[in-house]
């Protein structure tokens, strides 16, 4: 697969995963699904340093599959274009409703996940080196047009 292939299947692995992960979580709040200002202060949490992988907070890909299929979607995509496992994080205090976290990263072409923290928005499509991050609902992180 060639990187502007394996850059389309990241994105829609990622797209397919994080959807269900937001469905589910939606389930799991009071209100249902949180509006664009709740998830984006929930985000907080974790913005602009992503370090949730050493808090615990990561689920594995068989933790998540068990929770999302076959409710929220048939398969958990588990790699991205370029093969490299997917990394997930999904988060939800049901004593503090207000503290959630979804998360998904992607190493990038290289199958390298870089040290936090990251700068948010566009990267170069020369750099598809750099991890793809979806966060609440959006991607944050991800490559740009050029």
């Amino acid at each position: 697969m060639n990187d502007e292939a394996a850059k389309q299947a990241t994105k829609a692995a990622i797209r397919v995963a994080g959807t269900a992960m937001w469905a589910w979580l939606a389930d799991q709040l009071p209100g249902g699904e949180p509006s664009s200002e709740e998830a984006f202060r929930a985000a907080s949490l974790a913005a602009p340093d992503l370090r949730i992988w050493d808090q615990d907070l990561s689920i594995s890909a068989d933790e998540l599959e068990r929770l999302l299929v076959p409710r929220y979607l048939e398969a958990l995509p588990r790699q991205d274009g370029w093969g490299h496992e997917l990394e997930f994080c999904l988060h939800f205090d049901p004593e503090d409703p207000s503290r959630y976290l979804a998360v998904i990263r992607s190493a990038g072409s290289e199958g390298k996940f870089e040290s936090d923290p990251y700068d948010w928005g566009p990267f170069s499509v020369s750099e598809l080196h750099k991890n793809m991050i979806w966060l609440q609902g959006i991607f944050v992180r991800w490559p740009g047009r050029e």
